[in-house]
């Protein structure tokens, strides 16, 4: 029986596009407007809180000036919308977005807004993505395979066996479930020998997916051999002497599946290698580079796309990296700055940091605190948060640790994806359009001291298979 594993669609990208709880690949990011001389001086910002599908109602949300004078504070309506009319630069802050009022309090703030921004927090699935569609998948027995996968824009099924483990049949599958998709999904189908190594493939696009319906393909044939690739790292900076990679297959209606790769030897700034590689029509290729060592601070990822293509994938990394963090991030609560120091490098669209802060005293308090700016320098300001909440800003007597500080370089900068970060589970969730780049940086994951919110930014690949 056909088992459908959703966490290992590693590379799952950004549901919030058109919330139709379908993953699909984003259109390319609109142009920033940070330069245009027609853009409005004051507009309308908004909030809106979504857990599980469901708008979060009676959420005060505060409006705050480039000057932190309190613009507003509006509780979300019955769609789980707050509005402000607000000027360029101000933020926005919302203590427990989801209500959860644990011992640990939950504070979320945007920096650097701009009218006309709708931005947006979620938790969880919608109903539609958890939302099951049984059926019946068959699929054809090949006599050296040990294993089959099969990868859809919704899901991943595992089937084992065949011929050669004696049930004689000439087709192999059964009941299998899928979560989450539309009325058509991509499909691809892997089988491997019993070393794991891939021997054969079938893609199919826009198959028809009804509960209680039918996928046959046991009347197919595996392409085989399965095609390889190479990818050719290029001007990889000094000082890196290997680099981690994964690979995604993904089509119009989200990733198929990743790969986890060997790890890469750097000689003279170069490193090369070869993967098997499915042939899937108008397919987009997703390589997920993470060069080391950076130091036990910062951690470097790469993420190119491109349409699949049957020559080699050639990644320069000439001036693409940014600095490497050379301190750990540290808050001044007598200036409210945060800073730290990086070597030179390519200048990032944003910063994010999350911060977990303790007072002590009769009634301790505890709260975490996710805020994103539009990146300047090595240092910024927090806001100065308003008299309902200000028991959350930072003093000299808090127990403090930052655990996770991102910097990155986005497609469209920081428009692009501050309406989202805030509860992004990683950079793969604003890979959009048809080619381009993400660099970033992260605290190493061996700097962690907690599982945080966006570890998805600083995670090691996958594992190779074996």
């Amino acid at each position: 029986m056909g088992v459908m594993h959703k966490s290992l669609v590693v590379l799952a990208l950004l549901v919030g596009c058109g919330d139709d709880g379908v993953n699909k690949l984003p259109d390319a990011p609109p142009a920033p407007d940070d330069a245009s001389i027609d853009a409005p001086t004051t507009g309308a910002v908004t909030l809106t809180i979504v857990q599980d599908g469901t708008p979060q109602v009676d959420i005060d949300v505060f409006f705050l000036a480039a000057d932190n004078s309190l613009v507003a504070k509006v509780p979300t309506n019955a769609q789980g919308v707050a509005t402000a009319t607000m000027g360029l630069g101000g933020s926005v802050t919302v203590v427990d977005p989801f209500l959860t009022k644990s011992s640990t309090r939950d504070v979320r703030t945007f920096v650097g807004v701009k009218p006309g921004d709708n931005l947006r927090l979620t938790s969880g699935n919608t109903a539609a993505q958890n939302a099951s569609t049984n059926f019946t998948l068959t699929l054809p027995v090949d006599g050296a395979a040990s294993s089959y996968e099969v990868h859809t824009s919704c899901g991943t099924v595992y089937f084992s066996g065949g011929s050669g483990s004696g049930s004689g049949g000439t087709t192999i599958g059964g009941p299998t479930t899928l979560y989450g998709c539309g009325a058509t999904i991509d499909l691809l189908v892997e089988i491997f020998d019993a070393n794991g190594a891939p021997i054969g493939s079938i893609y199919k696009a826009a198959v028809a997916l009804a509960e209680g319906g039918t996928i046959d393909l046991g009347a197919d044939v595996y392409t085989t051999p399965v095609p390889t690739s190479t990818i050719n790292w290029s001007n990889v900076p000094a000082g890196f002497t290997g680099i981690d990679a994964r690979v995604g297959l993904a089509t119009s209606k989200g990733v198929l599946r990743t790969n986890g790769l060997p790890s890469v030897t750097v000689t003279a700034g170069a490193g090369s290698t070869t993967f098997a590689r499915p042939a899937v029509t108008s397919g987009i290729v997703i390589t997920d580079s993470q060069p080391f060592p950076s130091n036990l601070i910062g951690r470097h990822g790469v993420y190119d796309w491109a349409p699949q293509g049957a020559g080699a994938i050639a990644l320069d990394f000439s001036a693409a990296l940014l600095g490497t963090y050379s301190t750990m991030p540290s808050v001044s609560p007598a200036t409210r700055t945060v800073t730290w120091a990086a070597s030179p490098g390519a200048t990032p669209d944003f910063a994010y940091l999350h911060a977990e802060r303790k007072r002590p005293g009769g009634q301790t308090l505890s709260w975490e605190w996710s805020i994103v700016v539009p990146y300047a320098s090595t240092t910024f300001t927090l806001p100065l948060l308003p008299t309902d909440i200000a028991q959350f800003n930072f003093t000299a007597t808090d127990n403090a640790n930052v655990d996770e500080l991102i910097t990155a370089k986005v497609p469209g900068g920081y428009d692009a994806v501050r309406a989202t970060i805030l509860t992004s589970n990683g950079p793969d969730e604003f890979v959009a359009g048809a080619s381009g780049r993400i660099v970033f940086e992260g605290m190493d994951s061996l700097q962690q001291t907690r599982i945080a919110p966006r570890r998805a930014w600083t995670a090691r690949p996958v594992p190779a298979r074996k």
